[in-house]
């Protein structure tokens, strides 16, 4: 009966306007929570938040319209609610509206933009974004190309735990770019990334090692 009285109590501030009982609303609907589940009740009391200005409700009906039924995705809707909820904060958000832009789609392809919503996400803490901030520096994408720039970026993400960060840090050690080439902490950050399971840095240390074997056995005498 808690549950009933519950969504009652939910609908009725629903019903009156409120985009997080709206969210709420559009959350039973799709669980089955005190009603019966049902896909476009929850779509339409999630369209309701998310156009009340609710920033999960927002980023909730984009990743619907990205990775949703394939009849109902839509790309522009997509990119205009990851946006919606991106100039809200939501850091997950930013890092997606930044691919969208990134790769022109559902809005026009444009790196400036990108990396403008790139580097909110990263100075949210967001590992992915950091990387591709130093992806974008390495490359020159939508910034001016800078290899010191990079190299912070990729340490930034390195040290949030991303294990493509760590490749391309350890990278950046091993070749002297952005910083002072150092074997041991190139060696340091691809053994992090390897044991995170990344195979590039898996066949690079291989590689390493099979290399230096073979040196040494030239070498005896």
């Amino acid at each position: 009966m808690e549950s009933e009285r519950s969504f009652n109590d939910d609908q009725q501030s629903a019903e009156s306007g409120d985009p997080r009982a709206q969210y709420d609303m559009a959350l039973r609907y799709a669980r089955g929570d005190g009603c019966e589940p049902d896909a476009d009740l929850a779509l339409d009391w999630l369209t309701r938040a998310a156009e009340g200005g609710f920033a999960p409700a927002q980023f909730d009906l984009a990743y619907h319209y990205a990775e949703g039924p394939v009849g109902g995705r839509d790309v522009e809707k997509a990119a205009r609610w990851f946006r919606e909820a991106a100039e809200q904060g939501d850091r997950d958000a930013q890092y997606n509206i930044g691919v969208y832009y990134a790769h022109g789609r559902g809005v026009p392809q444009d790196d400036q933009r990108a990396v403008y919503w790139f580097e909110k996400a990263a100075r949210q803490g967001d590992p992915a974004a950091a990387r591709v901030m130093g992806d974008s520096y390495a490359e020159g994408a939508g910034v001016v190309k800078d290899e010191r720039a990079a190299f912070d970026w990729y340490a930034e993400s390195a040290r949030l735990g991303d294990p493509q960060g760590a490749y391309r840090l350890g990278l950046c050690y091993a070749a002297g770019q952005g910083t002072p080439r150092d074997n041991v902490k190139a060696l340091y950050w691809l053994t992090r990334s390897a044991g995170a399971g990344h195979a590039d840095a898996r066949r690079t240390l291989d590689a390493y090692y099979a290399n230096h074997s073979a040196a040494r056995d030239e070498g005896t005498p």
